[in-house]
């Protein structure tokens, strides 16, 4: 079961835009608490709350793969966010390398299915050969 220590900070940084160190701050956590955040962030109640509030890593995740398919670049920093208060940014590299891995093939794909694209790449590759062809 949650603390009111925990339920306060929660709400705070949800207020503050995920700001936890100020969060704890606000609720009275000590110095010593507030400079290992993970404390709370890491705790079953701090959890607790962001669970019964809807707030899980598998929505964050969904979100994060519906935002990629349909409308890239359009949610990240709510998403950023979420994650920040699920405190997920630990795997922040290994989500980012994701993230734009989705968002090349998503633009790989557009473009090569985009037949002025097409047009403009086979245009690039005739004056790239005349090239390679003149200086010989």
């Amino acid at each position: 079961m949650a603390t009111q220590k925990q339920r306060l900070a929660t709400q705070k940084s949800v207020e503050n835009g995920g700001n936890i160190t100020e969060a704890m701050r606000y609720a009275g956590y000590s110095e010593k608490t507030i400079n290992n955040p993970s404390n709370l962030t890491q705790s079953k109640g701090f959890r607790a709350i962001l669970e019964d509030s809807g707030l899980t890593e598998t929505l964050v995740a969904s979100a994060l793969v519906e935002d990629i398919e349909k409308k890239p670049q359009n949610r990240v920093k709510e998403l950023a966010l979420a994650s920040d208060i699920l405190g997920m940014r630990k795997h922040e590299t290994i989500v980012q390398q994701a993230v734009m891995t989705s968002v090349y093939q998503i633009e790989a794909r557009e473009f090569l299915t985009n037949p002025e694209y097409m047009k403009v790449l086979q245009a690039f590759e005739g004056e790239m050969k005349k090239m390679l062809v003149s200086k010989r």
